[in-house]
């Protein structure tokens, strides 16, 4: 049931959140970007993992326990492994559950409130053009890093987010160093 609940809101979070007012909403809009992901926080992600193939979506990647390069969290160093888990799909859905109690972007929102969606995910091409946008509508970086991705090179994200709002919007990129 609660998957399914979920499973609602996003796909209503994909269709129509994006359109929802506000000043901080038309700049990250003004390109019209695509969801690349959403992140659902949970706390046991073999548990989840069930309930998603329970309910039909089978192509499910788990990737080992990563504590990626350089992260930080409201500027300082973030050293959380992270498990995360890609239901493949249109968008993909992306699970996260994070492997420490230290302050980082996961642990303290999960433990208060359970599995939820975290964060709508956009691959830009340019980071620093929609920091800039990002920032000019009021929304704050509040963590980042890298990871080795298959090309040559890392990727790196950034989650952003209004103060005082829950939903994060994650930018991912690509950079050769």
């Amino acid at each position: 049931m609660r998957v399914r609940l979920l499973m609602f809101v996003l796909a209503f979070l994909a269709g129509a959140a994006v359109d929802r007012g506000g000043s901080h909403w038309l700049a990250v809009r003004k390109h019209q970007p695509q969801i690349l992901h959403i992140g659902v926080l949970v706390s046991d992600m073999d548990s989840a993992i069930r309930e998603w193939r329970a309910l039909g979506y089978t192509d499910i990647q788990v990737s080992s326990p990563d504590k990626g390069i350089n992260r930080q969290y409201h500027g300082l160093p973030l050293d959380c492994p992270l498990k995360q888990a890609f239901i493949k799909g249109q968008p993909e859905i992306e699970l996260l559950q994070p492997l420490c109690y230290t302050p980082n972007p996961w642990a303290s929102e999960l433990h208060e409130k359970g599995m939820q969606l975290h964060h709508l995910a956009f691959y830009v091409p340019d980071a620093e053009v929609e920091m800039r946008k990002a920032n000019s509508a009021g929304l704050v970086e509040i963590a980042g890093g890298k990871w080795k991705d298959n090309r040559s090179g890392y990727g790196e994200f950034s989650y952003v987010r209004k103060p005082g709002d829950a939903l994060i919007i994650e930018y991912l990129s690509h950079t050769g160093s």
